[in-house]
C-alpha cells in the first residue's frame, strides 16, 4: 500500500510517498524504514540506520475525507530521500 508522507508541522505539505505492507497501514502503527547512510566501513560494507514513522489519520479540511499518511516527525527531506522506495513530491524540490 502506498502512503503519503506528510510534514508533521504542516500536514498540507506533501513530502512524498512510501510503500508499506498493507497489514501495517493502520493508524497508531509505527513503521521502521531502513536508511542508507551513504557511508562504507573499511571493508566496503554499507552503513544503514533505521527511521521510525507513525501512521496517522489526516483530514486536510473539514469537508475532506480522512486518509492515512505517514507523519514525517521532523525528518529532513534529505534523510527521506535515502529510504529505498521513497518517491519525492516534485513540488518539494
Amino acid at each position: 500500500m502506498r502512503l503519503e508522507v506528510r510534514c508533521c508541522c504542516q500536514p498540507r505539505k506533501l513530502l512524498g510517498w512510501l510503500d508499506v505492507p498493507e497489514r501495517l497501514a493502520k493508524a497508531g502503527t509505527v513503521i521502521r524504514f531502513v536508511v542508507d547512510e551513504g557511508l562504507r566501513d573499511q571493508n566496503g560494507a554499507p552503513h544503514y540506520s533505521q527511521l521510525a514513522l507513525p501512521v496517522e489519520w489526516y483530514r486536510l479540511s473539514w469537508a475532506a475525507n480522512a486518509q492515512l499518511a505517514l507523519k514525517s516527525e521532523e525528518t529532513p527531506i534529505e534523510v527521506l530521500r535515502r529510504i529505498g522506495g521513497f518517491t519525492e513530491n516534485p513540488e518539494c524540490r
